[in-house]
C-alpha cells in the first residue's frame, strides 16, 4: 500500500514539473463547449460509424452552420486492429456533413464519385481519389464554397478542391453542388496540398496558400482557376507554420481592422495553435502573431518548451473561426474523433498578439 502511494506521489510531482516547465498559463478562462456531433451508422449490423471532427463554420440568414469531416471508426478495438492489417477502412472514404446548429439538422454531401459525375468532372484514375476532408466553408455572394482536401489513397496525391453550393439549397433535405473543381495553381511543383485558408476581399475569393512566405492566391469563380496574386515574407515568423481555419475580418483594439486566422505547427505527433493577423488590404502583409499555445483545462497555455509536447495526449486541430461581436469562436477537432469550440474575448485575444 505504501509503495502504491509513493508511486502516485511521484506521478503527481512529475506532472507538476511537466506543466510548470512546458506551459505558461494565462489567468483568464475561456469558454469551452463540445459540439453536437452527428454519428451516422451505415447499418444496424455494421460495426463502423462516422466520427465528426475538424469543424468549420459559416453563417447564413442568422443561422450558424458547422461543416464536419466524417471518417469511419468502429465500436470495438478488434475492428480497429482488423482495419490496420487489412486497410478495409478505405472502402468507407471521408465525407462532408453540413449541420445547422439552430435546427440541429444534418445533410451529408454525396460521395466524390457522384459529385464528379454530377458536375461532369473526370478524376484522374491514377490518383484514386476516394473522398474529401477538412473543408473550410465561406460564402461569396449567393454561393457557399467548400475548400477541401481531395483525398487520394496515396497521401502524396492529395489535391485541393472547391465545391460550389447555392446558399438557397441549405433549406433543402439534400444538397447537389452546382460545381466541383480541382484547384491547381501553375507554380505548384508537388501534387500534395492541404489546409488552404479562404477569405473574401472586395466580394472575391482569396486563399492563403502558405503563412511564411505569405502567399495569397486569387480564385476566379467563373472558371475556378487560381493564381498567385501576392507574396510577402517576414524573418520574425516561423517558416513551418501550416494552414488552419477560414479567415475573418476582425476589429482589433490594438491593430485596428485586420484579417484574423488561426494556424498550427506540427510538434512531434501533435499540433500547437497560433493566432495571426494580416493587413486588410493588399499585399496582405502579416502584422501580428501569437506564441504557440494549446487548449487545456479551460485555459490557453502558452508553450515554453515544445520538446515536452510529445507527452501531451490531446491532438488539437483548429479548423474554424467565427466572430460574433466581442466573442471570437474557434472550432477544432480533438484526436480525430470529435469536435470542440472555445470562445475568447477580443480584448483577451489582443493580449496574445505580438507585432511583427
Amino acid at each position: 500500500m505504501i509503495t502504491y502511494l509513493f508511486i502516485i506521489i511521484i506521478i503527481i510531482f512529475l506532472r507538476f514539473l511537466y506543466f510548470k516547465y512546458t506551459f505558461e498559463s494565462y489567468t483568464y478562462n475561456i469558454q469551452i463547449k463540445k459540439l453536437l456531433n452527428p454519428i451516422f451508422k451505415l447499418s444496424y449490423f455494421d460495426p463502423y460509424i462516422y466520427r465528426a471532427f475538424n469543424p468549420c463554420v459559416f453563417e447564413y440568414s442568422n443561422v450558424i452552420y458547422n461543416t464536419f469531416r466524417l471518417a469511419t471508426g468502429s465500436f470495438f478495438n478488434l475492428y480497429k486492429i482488423y482495419e490496420y492489417f487489412t486497410s478495409c477502412s478505405k472502402y468507407y472514404p471521408s465525407k462532408i456533413c453540413i449541420q445547422s446548429i439552430n435546427e440541429t439538422s444534418e445533410i451529408i454531401l454525396p460521395d466524390i464519385k457522384y459529385i464528379s459525375e454530377y458536375c461532369n468532372i473526370t478524376l484522374n484514375k491514377i490518383y484514386k481519389f476516394t473522398g474529401y476532408e477538412d473543408c473550410r466553408s465561406i460564402i461569396v455572394k449567393e454561393y457557399l464554397y467548400l475548400i477541401c482536401s481531395v483525398f487520394a489513397e496515396s497521401a502524396e496525391y492529395c489535391q485541393m478542391g472547391i465545391i460550389q453550393i447555392k446558399v438557397s439549397d441549405l433549406n433543402k433535405k439534400a444538397i447537389y453542388p452546382v460545381n466541383f473543381k480541382l484547384l491547381q495553381p501553375s507554380f505548384i511543383n508537388k501534387c500534395s496540398q492541404k489546409n488552404w485558408m479562404p477569405f473574401v476581399y472586395n466580394s472575391e475569393l482569396y486563399l492563403v496558400y502558405s503563412v511564411n512566405p505569405h502567399k495569397i492566391l486569387k480564385c476566379n469563380l467563373q472558371n475556378f482557376t487560381v493564381r498567385l496574386e501576392y507574396e510577402t515574407s517576414n524573418l520574425q515568423i516561423n517558416k513551418n507554420i501550416r494552414g488552419g481555419s477560414n479567415i475573418s475580418e476582425y476589429n482589433s483594439y490594438k491593430f485596428g481592422k485586420v484579417y484574423l486566422g488561426i494556424t498550427h505547427i506540427r510538434r512531434h505527433m501533435y499540433y500547437t495553435n497560433i493566432f495571426y493577423i494580416f493587413e486588410i488590404k493588399p499585399p496582405f502583409k502579416i502584422i501580428g502573431i501569437s506564441n504557440e499555445f494549446i487548449i487545456y483545462n479551460s485555459r490557453i497555455h502558452i508553450l515554453k518548451n515544445t520538446n515536452h509536447l510529445k507527452y501531451f495526449w490531446n491532438l488539437q486541430f483548429t479548423s474554424g473561426l467565427h466572430i460574433d461581436n466581442s466573442d471570437i469562436n474557434i472550432y477544432y477537432g480533438v484526436n480525430n474523433s470529435y469536435s470542440m469550440k472555445f470562445t475568447i474575448q477580443n480584448y483577451d485575444l489582443d493580449k496574445l498578439l505580438n507585432s511583427v
